[in-house]
């Protein structure tokens, strides 16, 4: 969905009408809207929390809507950009078959002409936030539009909402310096805090004492355990602290144990201070494997992940071809590869840079040029030819995926 902006023009009477009419549309609960799911994840990011309030045997819900600003079209004011937005959200309840939340309301984004380039960018931006709404224990459907009042394109999200207080875990969130941590984290926040729901029908305490509380840690072959005892609940959930071991890096696994219940969250242990082509330390040794030697490799082997990284990271320093300049240009020019292969040279077999198409295309490059053919047994073929005269002949194994038959130098 591409950006616009225009300039000038007074709107406010049609946005006034636009605003009555998409209203009244969306008050009344569509049977046929409730069966069909949209939740497209490439146009919008919708996060839903609950917190069971024991006091009042109700939940309290916050909702997050996050969309990229090239979904919307945006006015050229004179000190800003401006995107006009209409949001409605209903809230169904399945079983009464009611609505009990409906609201709209307008929404207006603006940015300085310093930061035009996010009126492009696909990277979403959080668009609203509306948190305490007190829900009972039930089924329902959630339903989110926001209508841009420019252009009139409607941005439909539904999704089901199940809360109930039963046997096991609710919400789990993981905070760094008091703030939730989203799916990354940078390597110096290491004193992590989560705040969790239990429901144990059969714990009567006036504090609801969890007596072990079992920590688990994956990080690829590392395992950290630790146990927790007598954790009272505060503010109606439970709340343990601890540290990131050391050497830990990359994507991590957060297990919680309590007796046979298990939740895992997943976050990325990054280094802000690192610019490789990946967070991910499977990738980032994977796409060396290509370019280090067996010695060089041998090396790394007893390294913890953290180690490998900044093992990688010394290696790119001392192969800078101009420590003039501010960035590595091999580096950078690798770090392009990576990203081209992976958007245009994934198959079945997995990710571009996995594959002999993508191997070939992050140390060589783009080819100078690509000869497609097919023999009369309609199997198809690649050649890839290179101004150096290497060339690399791929064949299609008909299963998704190129594989590298024949490397030759003319």
């Amino acid at each position: 969905m591409g950006y616009h902006y225009i300039i000038g023009g007074n709107t406010m009477l049609i946005r006034i009408i636009l605003i009555c009419c998409l209203f009244f549309s969306c008050s009344f609960y569509s049977k046929s809207i409730a069966k069909r799911k949209i939740n497209d994840t490439s146009i919008v990011d919708v996060t839903t929390r609950s917190i069971y309030k024991y006091d009042q045997e109700t939940f309290s819900v916050s909702i997050s809507y996050a969309s990229s600003y090239s979904n919307f079209v945006f006015y050229k004011q004179s000190d800003f950009f401006k995107s006009s937005l209409l949001a409605i959200m209903q809230i169904y309840d399945i079983k009464n078959d009611s609505i009990v939340i409906q609201e709209s309301w307008p929404i207006d984004i603006t940015l300085p002409h310093n930061l035009y380039k996010k009126t492009k960018s696909d990277e979403k931006q959080i668009i609203f936030i509306k948190d305490k709404i007190p829900l009972d224990e039930g089924e329902y459907d959630l339903i989110i539009n926001i209508k841009d009042l420019d252009n009139n394109n409607l941005i439909k999200f539904e999704e089901n909402l199940t809360l109930q207080a039963s046997e096991g875990f609710g919400d789990i969130v993981l905070f760094a310096n008091d703030n939730e941590i989203d799916q990354k984290l940078n390597i110096n926040h290491k004193e992590i805090k989560i705040n969790f729901q239990y429901f144990d029908k059969n714990n009567k305490s006036e504090d609801k004492i969890i007596k072990d509380v079992k920590l688990e840690i994956r990080n690829n072959d590392n395992i950290h355990s630790q146990v927790f005892d007598s954790i009272k609940i505060n503010q109606d959930t439970y709340q343990i602290n601890f540290l990131i071991p050391d050497g830990f890096y990359g994507e991590m696994f957060v297990d919680l144990i309590i007796d046979e219940y298990r939740e895992s969250k997943t976050i990325t242990l990054y280094d802000s201070n690192v610019d490789l082509w990946s967070d991910d330390v499977y990738e980032i040794v994977g796409v060396m494997k290509y370019i280090f030697s067996a010695s060089e490799m041998r090396k790394m082997k007893n390294l913890t992940d953290k180690e490998k990284v900044d093992y990688i990271v010394e290696f790119w320093k001392n192969n800078d071809p101009n420590k003039e300049t501010k960035v590595n240009e091999l580096l950078d020019e690798l770090s392009m590869r990576f990203r081209f292969v992976n958007e245009n040279l994934s198959d079945i077999s997995g990710s571009g840079w996995t594959t002999d198409r993508g191997q070939i295309y992050l140390m060589h490059g783009k080819p100078f040029t690509v000869e497609r053919y097919a023999n009369r047994n309609n199997d198809n073929f690649e050649i890839w030819k290179y101004q150096s005269g290497e060339e690399f002949l791929f064949e299609d194994n008909k299963f998704g995926s190129f594989v590298l038959i024949r490397r030759s130098i003319s």
